[in-house]
């Protein structure tokens, strides 16, 4: 609680005698207006207790403040008449006052109330205990007139309502901040401006400023606004984590506060907005029309003098660094107390922020600030007494980067692929059909001319069955006609013979092409029963699943024959990327004497089912086009080819992993190349 002087209690003179009760409504608004007033705790209650007695009209009263575990008398009106200044009466008083305090509780005691004990009370005394927080600072007693025509309880009722004026008076004191001579005030701005030169960064110093700038200064709210081109932009307001630049408070804060920057000059509205400049008038208006706010001080921070140099007399009139860098808006609302020591605290932070917040937006206008920043850091780690371990280093990783660059090493482009023998072939379906019978399994070894699946076709053989049918008529007919012919009468008109003749004739061409599409017909009927074009192995898998009575059409794959004892290759997919050093490295391979063409590249390889044995081959043919592999990369399709005697697990379509020798490059590339190709292609360079 706010303390008192240690002054000895003093006697209040009463403002008038016993004249009646004043309308309870006058009684509120003079304490209350006494609670905003400038007084001391001493006068505050002094007064108080002049205004209770008089505006209640009773005999007099006390107020009793707490020290600690014991209260003393502040003051008190009529105290003597009463008989609590006698010593068995006074005791009685202090016990009640101590139960009062404790409890917090108010209490009514008569003359009378006392049985059996005569502690010497001549008015009736009512106990109102003055709440301060979660306690009690103080009891306020009021000695009442034995024929007051009020009851007690009335009575008692509007002392505790008065009090409660008593205890705002108290938490408004508290909250006050001090004078500005005081030490306390001088502790809190040296705290204020430590907390702002802890950082450079602007929007932290705006934060700072605000939040804690106003309980320095002690007002209800503190913006931040700073000059932006030709207009203002508010950068932080106390109790607001972020800003809604779209309100009207704000939008009207900003316009505002950019007519002070423009001036130069602060400004102090307390309520009268005629005396201002029409310019300055209607965005006044409109901010306090937004903000509801009562009094409204703008304050402009100013970037600290140049100092002058030796041959100058004056400071330069369009000095740059002397221009308003931004406003401070402290703001009062209805329900503040005026106080006059407000624009000096105002004006004394203000003083302090201006050279702060220039160094910091100046700070937040260099160019790549965070990364000098971190260069800087790592600068003055490297020196003092980590020199010798950074020479170290840096003579380290220089060597490093020479071996890298001179030392040649192997350059290898790795792809992946499959083993396949060198002999296969497909076997595809002659003509449209339905399998009837699959004479082969999956792994099963065949010979040249095997059978391996029979096929049907209704269509072919109704069509074969029908030019049977027609060969046979017509053979007929040539049969029939030949006999007419020579059962030929001798002296039969000659338009008849030749009319037979011709008959003759056409039967038999009819008959031969007949005979040939009978002979294409079997042909046809023939190949749907399929024969191995070469030996090996089935290497189809579950082919009765995949081909057992199923249509299939003219040139779809039924299955493929491997020839596993015959040479085996290698067929990998090179990444499109890496293409360039494979035909580089071709090109660099020496043409023998004779003229022949030049050997493969050299090439390593594993299998996945023998990976840890390496092989060796070497590359035997390059595609001439790129393909897409199952993994959607643009890939090219090379062949390797290996000696077939050297691998004892072969088996078809196991998977490799082969490295081919494109040559010498640079420790460096061997190790980067990846990097370097990826910014080569991306730069063009």
């Amino acid at each position: 609680m706010p303390s008192s002087t240690d002054a000895p209690a003093t006697p209040v003179n009463r403002l008038s005698s016993h004249q009646g009760r004043v309308p309870t409504e006058r009684l509120a608004r003079e304490i209350e207006n006494l609670a905003a007033s400038e007084a001391t705790i001493d006068g505050f209650f002094r007064e108080f207790l002049n205004h209770l007695v008089d505006g209640l009209d009773v005999h007099g009263g006390a107020v009793w403040l707490g020290k600690g575990d014991r209260l003393d008398l502040l003051c008190h009106v009529r105290l003597e008449d009463t008989g609590l200044t006698d010593r068995a009466a006074g005791t009685f008083n202090q016990s009640r006052l101590t139960n009062v305090l404790q409890t917090g509780e108010s209490s009514v005691h008569q003359p009378t109330e006392q049985a059996g004990q005569d502690v010497g009370l001549r008015n009736p005394v009512l106990t109102v205990p003055v709440r301060y927080k979660q306690g009690c600072a103080g009891v306020v007693e009021v000695f009442d007139h034995p024929d007051n025509p009020h009851t007690a309880m009335e009575t008692l009722a509007l002392v505790e309502e008065m009090c409660g004026y008593a205890s705002r008076y108290l938490e408004q004191q508290e909250a006050r901040p001090p004078a500005i001579d005081s030490p306390d005030f001088s502790r809190s701005l040296r705290q204020l401006t430590l907390g702002l030169q802890r950082t450079l960064v602007t929007s932290d110093v705006a934060r700072t400023a605000v939040n804690d700038g106003r309980l320095v200064i002690g007002c209800d709210r503190l913006s931040l606004v700073v000059r932006q081109g030709s207009g203002a932009r508010t950068l932080a307001i106390s109790g607001q984590e972020r800003i809604n630049r779209r309100s009207n408070v704000v939008r009207s804060l900003n316009a505002l506060a950019a007519r002070v920057l423009a001036t130069g000059e602060p400004l102090v509205c307390t309520g009268a907005v005629d005396e201002f400049a029409p310019q300055i008038q209607q965005p006044l208006v409109e901010f306090l029309q937004a903000s509801g706010a009562r009094r409204v001080m703008l304050l402009p921070l100013c970037q600290p003098a140049v100092p002058l140099r030796p041959d100058q007399t004056t400071a330069p009139a369009n000095d740059s660094r002397n221009r308003v860098r931004g406003v401070l808006i402290v703001e009062q609302f209805a329900g503040s107390l005026p106080d006059p020591e407000l624009r000096p605290r105002a004006e004394l932070v203000a003083e302090h922020l201006g050279p702060v917040l220039a160094h910091s937006l100046a700070n937040g206008r260099i160019f790549l600030r965070s990364l000098w920043l971190t260069l800087g850091e790592s600068l003055a780690w490297l020196f003092g007494r980590r020199l010798w371990a950074t020479l170290a280093v840096i003579t380290a990783l220089i060597g490093g980067g020479v071996a890298l660059a001179v030392t040649p090493w192997t350059y290898r482009v790795e792809a992946q692929g499959k083993l396949m023998p060198v002999l296969r072939r497909q076997v595809f379906a002659p003509s449209d059909g339905s399998v009837l019978n699959i004479h082969v399994k999956s792994g099963d070894r065949v010979e040249i001319g095997q059978v391996l699946i029979t096929l049907k076709n209704d269509e072919l053989q109704q069509q074969l069955q029908q030019a049977q049918n027609s060969l046979n008529e017509k053979r007929q007919q040539l049969a029939s006609t030949k006999a007419e012919l020579e059962a030929l009468d001798p002296g039969a008109a000659p338009d008849q013979e030749i009319q037979l003749h011709g008959k003759h004739q056409q039967t038999q061409a009819e008959i031969e092409g007949i005979d040939q599409q009978l002979q294409l017909l079997e042909e046809e009927t023939a190949g749907l029963t399929i024969h191995a074009a070469q030996a090996g192995t089935v290497t189809t898998f579950h082919l009765d699943q995949l081909l057992s009575n199923r249509p299939v059409r003219r040139g779809e794959l039924l299955l493929e024959i491997m020839d596993e004892s015959g040479p085996w290759q290698l067929e990998v997919d090179v990444p499109e990327r890496r293409m360039g050093h494979l035909l580089r490295a071709s090109q660099r391979q020496p043409v023998p004497a004779n003229g022949d063409a030049p050997a493969g590249l050299p090439v390593e390889f594993v299998m996945a089912t023998a990976p840890e044995t390496s092989y060796t081959g070497q590359v035997w043919e390059m595609s001439t086009r790129t393909a897409i592999s199952q993994q959607q990369e643009t890939v090219v399709p090379v062949i390797i080819s290996t000696e077939t005697a050297a691998l004892p697990q072969r088996r078809i379509g196991a998977e490799v992993r082969a490295r081919v020798d494109c040559g010498q490059h640079s420790l460096g590339y061997v190790l980067f190349g990846d990097a370097v190709d990826l910014v080569r292609r991306w730069l063009w360079l």
